[in-house]
């Protein structure tokens, strides 16, 4: 009897730890629809399987092996992994080796256990095509862990409305394994903490990628000199690829600068260091209307190597550290790359707007840069040839700091482009170089001051006494007449500069006044006037009209090729009009409108006016800019260069506010706003 008990003892521990520690993996019961309850395989084609509660594993929690399978995990949390490795969830049906087609896996919270390592929350082997991976949000935490990843040969994925939190070093968001096609990753929110992670990483061979609408934090520094990172990281043989309007930002300012409590050890400490906003060792990609803020010592905005056919267009760049470039371009020889209407503003020390190294046939044009920090130059070429440039305003902002530096380089174009210096002289540096042309042939054409003429280059200065802003015009085509040595005793010459400012006068041959002798003066009658009176007008011309029996006279007081001035008198009105614009003008004191005016068109001197009688009550809504005293003086070289000194500011802003817009949805999964919050506020601590 004795020996009974013991053995029903026994039985009893071994069925309580067969409950207590022998996992109770799903079991999968072929049905189309299924409720899942635990980590297992599911392996029905055509199913749709979903959770119903929260699951955690020690290493692999689930594996799908079969084709068309929607999982839809209701915002549940599936926990995963150990120190050895682990998945969160793998499609495949040997392990990670092979992919599995028509996979979607959406709406699941995926949390690695903070001891994993070499895991992946979400995994696609080999050759899967068309896996669809939606609205998932995701939490690693251990070294090499990456968010979500496709492996090699993926075809026809869309990645789409994840948030990713990675902590580990060298741990990325989302990784795309060699020779991915057709894949679009879109409004996906990606924050990396750890060094050498980067928020989205395409791996050699990928083609007709779309990257589009994410916003990409990354804190840490680049410490694997062989390996890029960055916010979007693209390495060899890429090809075809549009990274268009993400918002990136890599590194941040310390708790000191930025008046945010210092207790938050993340922005205490820095980083960003030797990392790009977007880094592009591929090809034959587009790169445009992208927000891209780097904080780090030699964090760049955009870095590109040994490429050929990228085009960088239209983005907003602001690098904040030590040589961090706006857009850095090496060893991309004898192929035409184009860097077209960027807006660059960097602010650390020896950061230039665009540096280019070993570089030939590229086009820089239409760009907006400018430069706060000391020795910091607006476009820097170092062994650097063919290179045209063309339309850009650049300024600096230290007596250190140059516009244009060319060091070992020649045979480059540069036209129509308005430079502002802050040093004495020209504000470029030569060093050791060949010939460049500093102005094309002089050309009928707008140029970059709004004149009528192409030449050369417009030469300002911070104090307004640059060579374009002193030199003396007396024909009239607003090409300074004398020529322009950019360094003395150095045959580098501007041979057509550009101003803004003419001492001639166009002397034209006047009809016989209808009033005989002097000035024109026409007087149109009430019915002409009724229904709007045409008149060509050269300077000091008059109209003499009559409104409700009053005398008033209209005079072009001054022309030039795009605005012309006016008086109306008796008691005086001054306006200044441009072509196409119009204006009403209350003459009796009986706050109703009288008159209206349009100036027409200007030409050769000579502007046509439209006048016409009106009764139009004066409103709020209708009111106009009409000025007595006041000159309204076209826009000034300084006022055009005034954009990069907010930059800084506004693209904060931008970046804090698109942070916070992609975070706040997160406010309904309960208490995990709350955890990854905290991660992200304390990291280390």
């Amino acid at each position: 009897m004795k020996k009974v008990g013991i053995f029903v003892l026994l039985i009893g521990i071994f069925l309580l730890f067969s409950i207590l520690f022998v996992s109770t993996d799903f079991v999968d019961d072929g049905t189309l629809v299924q409720n899942v309850t635990d980590c297992g395989t599911l392996n029905k084609t055509n199913a749709i399987y979903t959770l119903n509660q929260s699951l955690t594993s020690l290493f692999d929690c689930i594996e799908i092996n079969a084709t068309n399978i929607t999982l839809d995990c209701s915002n549940y949390d599936i926990t995963f992994g150990n120190a050895t490795g682990g998945f969160g969830i793998v499609v495949s049906g040997d392990g990670g080796e092979t992919g599995i087609d028509n996979v979607t896996i959406q709406n699941c919270y995926l949390i690695q256990n903070e001891s994993g390592f070499n895991e992946t929350a979400i995994f696609f082997g080999s050759g899967s095509e068309n896996a669809v991976v939606y609205n998932n949000t995701i939490e690693t935490y251990g070294n090499e862990s990456n968010g979500i990843e496709l492996g090699d040969d993926s075809v026809n994925a869309n990645i789409t409305l994840n948030y990713i939190y990675t902590n580990g070093t060298n741990s990325s968001g989302i990784v795309i394994d060699d020779n991915g096609l057709n894949t679009v990753i879109e409004d996906n929110l990606v924050l990396t903490l750890g060094d050498d992670g980067s928020g989205i990483f395409i791996m050699a061979g990928g083609s007709g990628i779309n990257i589009y609408n994410n916003l990409l934090w990354g804190m840490g520094n680049r410490t694997i000199s062989n390996q890029a990172m960055g916010g979007i990281v693209l390495e060899e043989d890429n090809d075809d690829l549009n990274i268009s309007s993400n918002i990136i930002a890599m590194g941040h300012i310390s708790g000191e600068e930025s008046g945010i409590d210092e207790d938050a050890s993340w922005l205490v400490a820095g980083g960003g260091y030797d990392t790009a906003g977007i880094w592009v060792w591929g090809d034959n990609s587009t790169i445009d209307n992208n927000l891209i803020m780097s904080f780090g010592e030699l964090g760049n905005g955009i870095y590109i190597s040994e490429v050929e056919g990228i085009n960088i267009t239209s983005n907003f760049i602001a690098t904040l550290g030590e040589q961090g470039h706006g857009i850095l371009s090496e060893m991309s020889e004898n192929v035409p790359l184009l860097f077209y209407n960027n807006l660059i503003g960097t602010f650390g020390e020896n950061a230039s707007g665009i540096y280019l190294n070993q570089d030939s046939y590229n086009n820089i044009s239409s760009n907006l840069i400018g430069t706060v920090g000391n020795y910091s130059y607006g476009v820097f070429f170092n062994e650097s040839s063919n290179i045209t440039m063309v339309n850009n305003i650049i300024e600096t902002g230290e007596s250190t700091s140059y516009v244009l530096y060319l060091n070992t380089s020649g045979g480059n174009l540069i036209y129509n482009n308005l430079f502002n210096t802050s040093t004495t002289g020209s504000g470029v540096y030569i060093n050791d170089s060949d010939m460049s042309d500093f102005n094309t042939t002089k050309t009928a054409g707008t140029n970059i001051v709004d004149k009528s003429y192409i030449g050369g280059n417009y030469w300002g200065n911070a104090l307004g006494t640059g060579y374009s802003d002193s030199c003396t015009e007396a024909d009239g085509d607003y090409i300074c007449d004398s020529s322009y040595t950019l360094i003395q005793d150095m045959e580098f010459i501007d041979y057509f500069p550009l101003t803004l400012t003419t001492s001639y006068e166009e002397q034209e041959d006047s009809p016989d006044s209808p009033s005989g002798g002097g000035y024109p003066l026409f007087k149109p009658t009430e019915e002409e006037l009724i229904n709007g009176y045409t008149q060509n007008l050269f300077k000091n011309w008059k109209i003499l009209f009559n409104v409700e029996n009053e005398s008033h006279t209209f005079i072009l007081e001054s022309i030039d090729e795009k605005s012309a001035k006016i008086t109306i008198s008796s008691e005086i009105q001054e306006a200044i009009f441009s072509v196409g614009q119009e204006k009403r003008f209350e003459l009796s004191g009986d706050n109703y409108y009288d008159l209206l005016v349009r100036l027409n068109s200007i030409t050769s001197s000579k502007a046509e006016f439209t006048i016409q009688e009106i009764y139009e009550e004066v409103t709020d809504q209708t009111e106009e800019n009409v000025i007595g005293e006041e000159n309204e003086e076209e826009e000034t070289i300084k006022e055009k260069m005034k954009w990069w000194k907010i930059l800084l500011i506004v693209l904060a802003g931008i970046v804090v506010l698109s942070l916070i817009r992609y975070i706040l949805p997160l406010k309904n999964k309960k208490r995990k706003l709350k955890r990854i919050k905290n991660k992200i506020l304390f990291k280390g601590t």
